[in-house]
């Protein structure tokens, strides 16, 4: 059987964090890649996986290079329905100042957990670990708290 982490061609043992957005200004993917950064440092199996696409696709996977140049774990399925795509997520993200709702639902259909940040959207989604909108490292504290509970897991 293929692990969830073989099928996007990562290494067996990779955590995934997955997001979503159109790749416009403001649309969050930043903030994303953002708290990844602080992550990456004391989560070596973490890798971020972002889906969609959309006219500030390169601009931020420059952005990407430029922080992670000697360490790129960040990851892009451009082609992939996000609905489907969580199934390979271990955490999904919600960074999108507006919209993302059925992505996060989709998530949480297949048992995902779910860390976004607040919105007036979010805060109605039953299920949710919420962070401070537009704070990365407050996200990358939630997550690192979140898959350290995931890891003792039987």
């Amino acid at each position: 059987m293929t692990t969830p982490a073989a099928r996007l061609g990562l290494p067996g043992d990779a955590q995934i964090v997955m997001a979503t957005g159109d790749y416009l200004p403001g649309d969050g993917i930043r903030l994303a890649v953002w708290a990844f950064d602080v992550l990456k440092y004391v989560a070596p199996k973490l890798h971020l996986v972002l889906v969609g696409d959309g006219p500030e696709r390169d601009r931020i996977f420059r952005m990407v290079w430029a922080i992670g140049f000697d360490d790129l774990r960040v990851h892009a399925l451009p082609d992939v329905h996000p609905l489907s795509a969580v199934a390979d997520a271990d955490l999904v993200w919600g960074t999108q100042p507006v919209g993302g709702i059925p992505f996060l639902q989709a998530a949480l259909n297949h048992g995902k957990p779910v860390l976004a940040m607040r919105t007036s959207e979010t805060e109605t989604l039953p299920g949710l670990f919420l962070t401070p909108f537009g704070d990365p490292v407050a996200l990358a504290t939630a997550t690192r708290k979140i898959l350290s509970q995931l890891a003792v897991r039987p």
